[in-house]
């Protein structure tokens, strides 16, 4: 009798744990594995946003210097065909005058 009582124990205790084994420890890891990939996604969407944020600041620097780099190369232009035009002064009313343009007053 007791060892019929012992075998029957027994093979609850295994069932138990073959049961356990297959439907309870899957449950918990595979929960245990659907929170820690929620996390590392909550993460990345996290990290992403940053990088898109950013990538828009940059892109507005970018869009603002290309606008003030062709800007000033229009005017660096521009004053490079003024000097090319400089003629030298052929008398000397028109000395004295770009004299006095450039703040350079003659003296009476």
């Amino acid at each position: 009798m007791i060892i019929a009582i012992g075998i029957s124990i027994i093979i609850v205790l295994g069932l138990t744990y073959a049961g356990m084994r297959k439907y309870v420890i899957p449950s918990l890891t595979q929960t245990y594995v659907e929170d820690q990939v929620k996390e590392a996604v909550a993460v990345k969407d996290l990290r992403i946003k940053e990088l898109n944020h950013r990538l828009s600041v940059l892109g507005k620097q970018l869009h603002e210097s290309q606008t003030k780099y062709t800007t000033l190369s229009a005017l660096i232009k521009q004053k490079v065909k003024d000097i090319e035009t400089i003629k030298k002064p052929e008398t000397k009313d028109e000395t004295v005058k770009r004299y006095t343009d450039l703040g350079y007053p003659p003296k009476p």
